[in-house]
């Protein structure tokens, strides 16, 4: 998940301010999806995206509990909703850019952005949530309601236990940019240092360091856990030890989904979309030439997004 860059990933501009709540109606289907295609035969995604009836927004982020639960957030304060048939656009009440979205459960979803901005959805509307923080917000994930992590801007990392936030103690870095872990005691954090960190559920620590700009970290386990970042860069950890893997891409990516070792995509700058099928990284034909932003799946379905209103739904094949 790119999760989640200001001005080091490329077209990632915040702005605006909180504004009171609007009276738009929810529209009833704002995307109109392709159909699904098999990503294994390359020539069947050369297409252009379709012209969506809802807004070109620019889409930061993706998450869902389920196929039938899935949040997607971006610019002007905009959260798409899709129940397995159609997305809806919810009302928020704010203009502000949401750059990550992350949930324990479908009616346990939150939402941050700019300047502090922190949105609680309780699987019946979307409510400002007061935190301590005013800076630009860039990654959220916890491993369970209790036990949730936020990184701000100026690379500072709070957490909420369930009952209040804390400002949590870590190496000093410029800026963290995606925060993901297999478990509460075993989290990992990227920043545009290229430095990554690891929480044993005590403390904060550097693991590796010297890489260009990491955007986006993401695992299968713990044993196989995967970072991605500027000009193509992508890391693989074993559990014991952090190895440079070549991606086939000079271009940035910023974000990575599996749903085994054999069959991972990874998507960024201008449309790239990259897949492992056991053997190399092999670039797929462009749907579109907007970035890419983030990545999400659930099992032989995948969902990107991305610029100018940019979602686009995939099988995975095998």
């Amino acid at each position: 998940m790119v999760n989640k860059l200001f001005h080091t990933i490329l077209s990632r501009i915040f702005g605006g301010a909180i504004g009171m709540p609007s009276m738009a109606v929810v529209l009833t289907t704002i995307i109109t999806i392709p159909a699904c295609t098999d990503l294994s035969q390359d020539p069947a995604i050369g297409r252009e995206p379709v012209e969506f009836p809802g807004p070109n927004e620019y889409y930061n982020a993706i998450w869902g509990s389920s196929v039938n639960n899935i949040f997607v957030v971006g610019s002007n304060g905009t959260i798409l909703h899709n129940d397995g048939v159609e997305w809806i656009q919810m009302e928020t009440g704010i203009d502000i850019t949401l750059t990550d979205v992350w949930g324990s459960a479908s009616d346990n979803v939150y939402a941050i952005g700019s300047t502090g901005t922190t949105l609680h959805y309780d699987g019946k509307g979307w409510k400002p949530l007061q935190i301590p923080a005013t800076q630009n917000l860039t990654a959220i994930w916890g491993s369970a309601a209790d036990n949730l992590f936020v990184a701000r801007s100026g690379a500072s990392i709070l957490h909420f236990d369930g009952t209040e936030w804390q400002s949590m103690a870590h190496p000093e870095l410029e800026q963290i940019n995606d925060i993901w872990g297999p478990s509460k005691d075993n989290v990992f954090a990227v920043s545009s240092d290229g430095v990554i960190l690891h929480y044993d559920g005590s403390e904060w620590t550097s693991i590796a360091s010297d890489f260009p700009p990491l955007y986006t970290i993401w695992g299968l386990s713990g044993e196989s856990v995967y970072a991605v970042g500027s000009g193509g860069t992508m890391l693989h950890y074993n559990g014991t030890e952090w190895a440079k893997i070549d991606s086939k891409t000079k271009d940035g990516l910023y974000g990575i989904w599996g749903n085994s070792d054999n069959n991972i995509y990874a998507v960024g700058v201008n449309g790239t979309i990259m897949r492992y099928q056991g053997n190399v990284w092999r670039e797929q034909p462009y749907v579109t030439r907007w970035n890419l932003t983030d990545i999400w799946g659930a099992r032989n379905r995948i969902i990107v997004v991305g610029g100018y209103g940019t979602i686009q739904e995939f099988e995975t094949g095998s």
